[in-house]
């Protein structure tokens, strides 16, 4: 792995955590905490070399480069907080804050609430930088197709989570 380029990104993670933190204080000070809904998101993962040999991001679509960060605060509705390992995507972003809000989503909106229990565990992936690649996964499962080269990955994550045993 990269050890330089990962411990200049564990920093910047540290110093948002910081922010974040300067963020919340602010909100519970002011007394406006509990009407307030924080959603928080990255674009994208990012690669250092392990466990596959891939660095960076948007160029493949193993976990290291797909998996996201979603923080949904509000002290009210997450009084204890918790960790959910619902799978999702992007596209289920705006249905979720509807859902949290009271609000029925539009109609035009792909997506469906991460907290619909009758969701299905699915999302969709791709990439377009070296390849064009297309994935899927459902709950342990993830399948990536390789279109440009016509190849299929296949990885039970129960069982591999690093994605090194192509079924």
């Amino acid at each position: 792995p990269d050890d330089y380029d990962f411990g200049r990104y564990l920093n910047t993670l540290h110093s948002v955590d910081e922010q974040l933190g300067r963020i919340f204080d602010g909100l519970r000070e002011r007394g406006i905490a509990d009407d307030t809904l924080v959603v928080i998101t990255g674009d994208h993962g990012e690669a250092f070399g392990a466990p596959h040999r891939t660095w960076g991001h948007g160029s493949r679509l193993y976990d290291e480069s797909v998996r996201v960060p979603l923080v949904v605060w509000n002290p009210r509705l997450f009084p204890k907080g918790r960790h959910v390992a619902t799978v999702g995507g992007h596209v289920d972003i705006n249905p979720t804050v509807a859902h949290l809000m009271g609000v029925e989503p539009s109609p035009a909106w792909q997506g469906r609430s991460l907290f619909d229990p009758g969701r299905a565990p699915r999302a969709y992936f791709y990439a377009a930088n070296d390849d064009y690649l297309m994935g899927v996964r459902e709950n342990d499962w993830k399948y990536i197709y390789n279109v440009t080269r016509g190849r299929s990955e296949l990885y039970d994550l129960a069982k591999d989570p690093d994605e090194q045993e192509n079924l």
